[in-house]
Parts: C-alpha cells; structure tokens; sequence
C-alpha cells in the first residue's frame, strides 16, 4: 500500500468519499442499465415478431395477387383450346367489328363496341398490333377474352385499382379495365413492354417488377407476370396483373405500429422507396416520383447511391438522410437473410438519438419492411424513474458527506493546509516563519518539528549561497572557452587551410543550394573553373614553399575583383571555382575576363609572369550538379588547348 503515500491526505479522504458514492451510483446504474437492456431486446424482440408477422401477411396477400395470374393463364388456354376448335366466325366479321386507331385494331366489350368508353370503365377491352397479320389465331383469341369477362371482373372486385393483362406471344391484348384509346399507342407490341418482359421465362413462374410509378397519379405500382404455354410446351403469352402497393400495405402496416413515434418504411431490394407509414415521407415519394414512370427516389446512403447511378444517373436519394443511411444499413446488414435486427443512431437528433431496427425481407418480391422506435419511446418510464431515483441518491449522500467533510476538515485539514502552506514557502526560500503552538498530539509535534528544521535550514542556505557563486563564476569560464573551440572546429571544416578560402565541402554545399533556388525561382547562376597556368614549374623550379606562397596571392587576387554576391573556394591543387549566384552569362564573362587581366599584370615575385586560363558556363534548368561541373571543367581545357591565359565558355 506504499502508492497512497504519493497522495495527499485530503485527496485520500475525498476521494475514498467519491469512490463510496460512485459505487452505489455504480450498482444503480448497473440495475437501472439491466433492466434498460431488458426491455429493449423484449422491444426488439415483440418488434421482430409483429414485423415478420406482417411481412407473412404481406406476403400472403402478395401470392394471391400472384396466384391470380396463373389462374387467369389457365382458365384462358382452356378456353382457347375449346375455340380453336369449334370456332366458325369468319376472320372479316371480327376484322370489320374492331376500331381502326393509328397503331391497334380494339374492341371493347361491352355490347356497343363505343369508342369514347371512358378510362377505367368495367369493361373488357382487346388491342391488336396492326403490323400482326389479322388470321384465325386473332379471331380465336378476340372469343376467347370475352368468355372471361367475368373472371376479369372478379378478380378485380378484390382490389381498389388494378389493371390485368393477357399479353400474347402475337401482339394481342387483353386489358380489364379499359384505357381510353388516346393511349393506344402502348397497347401496340405488348411483348415488348415491360409488364411482358417482367415473367420469368427461364423457370416458367411468376416474375416480379421493381416498383414503378403511375403517371396518372394513383401512386407506386407493381406489377406481376406469368407466362403461360399451350400443351406443347409453346409460349403462348404472359398474363399480368398491376396493383397499387398502398392498398396491399395499408391493411397491415397498422399492426406494426406497436409504439408511438415509430416509423416503418417499405423498400425494394435495391433500395427504392416504396412506401411508409409518415405521410410527410409517402408525399416526398409522390412527389419525386410523379414525372418518371420507373422511379427515382431510392432511400440510399450518398456511397451506395453513387454505385446504383452507374445503371441511371437520374437516380436521387431523400432529403431525410437518416432514412437513408437507415435503409443502407438495413440492406448491408439483411443480405440473405430473412430478418435482423439492430442498433441505429439517427444523426443531428438529439432527443431521439439511438433506435432500436427491425428489418425483415418479403420473400415473395424480396422487398424489405424496415421498423425503427426511438430508445426513448421504448424505455419511457424506466428511464424517468431511475433518473429521479439517483437524483434523490445523489441529494442524500451529498448531505450526509458533507457533515462528515466538515468534521474531518476542522480537525484534521485545516493544520494541513496551515503545515502545508509553511512547506511551500520553504521551498521557495523564504525561511522567515513563525510556527503556531497551540495544538496537541501528533499535529503540535509537527509543528514543533517544522520550528527545529527553519532553524538548520536558515544555516544550510548561507553556506550554499557562497558556494553556489563561486561555482556560477567557473561555469561562465568554462562555457565561453568551448564555444570558441566550435567557433574554430566551425572554420576548419569549411575553409581550405592554405588559402583560407571555401573548402570543396563548402562549394558543393552552396551548389546545391543553388541549383534548388534556380530550378523554384528561375534564378540564373554559372561557375568559373581558374587554373594556374604552368603552375608545376613553379613547385618544379623553386620549391613547394614559394608554390604555396603563389596560391595563396592568386587567392586573394581572385577574392579582391569578386562582386559581394560571388562564391570563392578552391577546388583541388591550382584550380579555384567561382559560384556566380543571380548572374547571366554576360556577368560572368565580365567578371573572368577582369580576373584574367588581373592575374596576368601581377607580379608574383618570380621571372616567370603568371598566368591563368578560365572555363565558364551557365545553369541549365533540371541538370544535376555533375553536368554542370563536366562542361565547365570541359571548357577550362579548351582554354588550355587553346594556349592558355583565355578564357571559354561552354
């Protein structure tokens, strides 16, 4: 238990108090949170249970729509069979009976055959393509509608709005009820339109359409499609049937409300707005929808959106983003799966924040029923009651520990903090202090102690003070003693020992420094290479000691005629360089021919005049540094070639 000696006493004490009411703050919170979590997974649980209840009911509704296809297939070829058979009608009689329009002949009926019947009425209506050839086939399949009149009607007395197909293998349609004959134009080709197309050929069964909106504004639609074939096995046409989603959902998606403030949205299994239980939502999707006969709203995240527009790039998600993350995440989350339910947090809600999901697929169209209820709503009560719960808590230890605190710091802190605040300004070396002696026990102990110690401590600091100077006194000595030996280590690493100048470290550090400059700014710079003509008689015929001498003259002649903005140094043996920075080649011309003639009137205290030959040459943009050494290495010896004491450019 050594640690609790780093601590203070009152921050023990305290905190020992903190650690007590947190613990009871901890097992209430840990009950209240169990049965928190208990009620929402039985929420998600009963959630779940309605949900997958109302998709089998949806989908119960869904195969009956569906079943009615087959049974409008079958009880057709049966009846065509029957009329090929026994059918006498001449083709003309038929052909004179139907109505001329600009694409179909049609007939309608209803005993009168009138063509200003209007839209929707009760009435059995046939189309033929005009570019089908008008034979027997036509007329047997022209009788074989009207014995279904009344099969058609039945089965559309189950739904509010409805149309049914029968769409043949030659361009014949049967429509129950009529379309005003300004539409005819879609009536022609049938086995090109989509409601054709839709059946699901492969497997001989039913085929489901995404959902798609009625132009004519009685909302989201879906169509199924069957496709039936004569008895020897031959297409002979597809049978659909279109009805409105709304009045399938409506009836059931009541019984999942099964809280207030919950919110049920219905997609396809792409992702398409279908249909909701918030009118605010269902009046977004008429909205969007009302000019594009497939549909564009999708309840979509921006990313999978994104993907979707690959295929349509008019495609557009909701402007309530949280249901489309939510669909998102129900679509990714569901995959295969029948159901699955999960946590959501609705963004930039802050009362509502955290949603209990349930997602559950329909398994005859794979569309998705999605079902969310704020945490709030489920927990309600529960969480009111344990907040006033700990509320109440909270108030009575307050109370309690603060009597207590009070006890404690009367009789125990206060002596701290007075002892405490004596050892601060101790440490700060004020040792002037008068110990109070009027409490008993271990605490008047203390401060006797504290009393005995200022004493010493006072004798202590005098000695130190002495020492300390004298010390400060040999620092000081010894510190500016090693800056200027990193002064000198400075000097020797960058200069040339003999000539003082710039050693090759140096010129090639300043290349790169200049080549950088010139390749950002498109600061032009050059170099000059001087070598000492014929300097190896000089070390020859008088010894290395007057060389040196030679150099060292020729250094500082060089040095004397540079501009404040050259860079001198000396490369190697007799050849210096010059780093001409921010200067064309004109400069530089100008700079080597001034240090030329010099050179060459100087008298260098020998018989021999001395002189010096110069290779020049410019920066070219992007080169690297060794390029540009080469070609101005390459003409110092074309001045050399060229009898020295002259200068190239290259």
């Amino acid at each position: 238990m050594s640690f609790l000696y780093k601590f203070k006493t009152k921050q023990i004490f305290f905190s020992v108090i903190i650690l007590e009411a947190l613990a009871i703050f901890l097992i209430l919170n840990y009950i209240f949170t169990s049965l928190s979590n208990q009620t929402k997974n039985q929420a998600l649980e009963n959630l779940q249970t309605i949900s997958l209840k109302v998709s089998e009911q949806v989908d119960s509704e869904l195969k009956k729509v569906q079943y009615s296809t087959k049974i409008i297939a079958d009880a057709y070829m049966r009846n065509y069979e029957q009329i090929k058979e026994n059918s006498k009608t001449p083709v003309d009689e038929w052909k004179n009976k139907m109505i001329e329009n600009t694409h179909t002949r049609s007939f309608i009926y209803d005993g009168l055959n009138n063509p200003e019947t209007k839209h929707m009425s009760h009435e059995l209506q046939s189309f033929v393509d005009k570019k089908t050839l008008f034979n027997k086939n036509v007329v047997y399949r022209l009788e074989t509608a009207e014995k279904l009149k009344e099969l058609f009607h039945g089965i559309y007395r189950n739904y509010k709005y409805s149309y049914i197909y029968i769409s043949t293998y030659n361009n014949v349609l049967h429509i129950y009820p009529t379309v005003n004959l300004k539409y005819e134009k879609h009536a022609a080709a049938p086995t090109t339109q989509h409601w054709y197309e839709a059946a699901d050929f492969k497997n001989k069964t039913y085929g489901w359409e995404e959902p798609y909106s009625d132009l004519s504004g009685v909302g989201q639609m879906v169509t199924v499609s069957y496709p039936f074939y004569d008895r020897t096995e031959k297409l002979q046409g597809v049978v659909s049937h279109d009805i409105t989603i709304q009045q399938i959902l409506e009836k059931f998606m009541k019984n999942i409300e099964l809280y207030d403030n919950s919110t049920t949205i219905v997609i396809s299994q792409k992702g398409k707005a279908i249909s909701t239980n918030n009118q605010k939502y269902n009046d977004e999707i008429e909205l969007k929808n009302k000019d594009s006969y497939r549909g564009l709203l999708y309840y979509l995240n921006n990313k999978d959106l994104e993907e979707l527009k690959k295929n349509n790039t008019e495609y557009i998600n909701s402007q309530n983003s949280w249901l489309n993350n939510l669909s998102s995440q129900a679509i990714h989350n569901l995959k295969d799966k029948p159901y699955y339910s999960f946590e959501f947090t609705k963004e930039n809600d802050n009362e509502n924040r955290i949603h209990q999901v349930s997602a559950v697929r329909i398994p005859t169209t794979n569309w998705i029923i999605i079902n969310t209820v704020p945490n709030k709503q489920i927990l309600g009560q529960l969480n009111e009651s344990s907040l006033q719960t700990q509320i109440a808590i909270a108030v009575l230890l307050s109370v309690l520990y603060l009597i207590i605190g009070l006890v404690y710091y009367i009789r125990f802190f206060v002596p701290i903090e007075e002892i405490t605040d004596i050892t601060n300004k101790i440490a700060k070396g004020e040792l002037n202090h008068k110990i109070k002696t009027n409490y008993a026990g271990e605490i008047g102990n203390l401060f006797m102690n504290y009393s005995k110690m200022i004493k010493n401590l006072l004798l202590a600091k005098e000695l130190s003070q002495k020492y300390n100077s004298k010390l400060e006194d040999e620092i000081k000595i010894r510190t500016a003693q090693i800056e200027e030996k990193n002064k000198q280590l400075l000097e020797l690493s960058t200069r040339d020992n003999l000539t003082k100048l710039y050693n090759r470290n140096k010129l090639d550090e300043v290349l790169i420094s200049e080549v950088n400059r010139a390749n950002r700014y498109n600061k032009p710079f050059g170099i000059v290479f001087i070598d000492i003509d014929y300097f190896k008689k000089v070390n020859d015929t008088y010894g290395h000691q007057v060389g040196d001498d030679i150099l060292k003259e020729f250094a500082k002649i060089i040095h004397d005629n540079l501009r404040k903005t050259d860079i001198l140094g000396r490369w190697g043996g007799e050849e210096f360089m010059i780093i001409c920075c921010e200067t064309d080649l004109e400069g530089i011309l100008i700079l080597a021919e001034k240090i030329r003639k010099e050179i060459a009137i100087y008298d260098f205290g020998i018989k021999e005049q001395k002189t010096a030959s110069l290779g020049i040459t410019t920066y070219k943009k992007d080169e690297t540094i060794n390029e540009l050494i080469k070609r101005a290495d390459t003409a110092l010896y074309m001045a050399k070639n060229k009898g020295r004491n002259t200068i190239e450019f290259l």
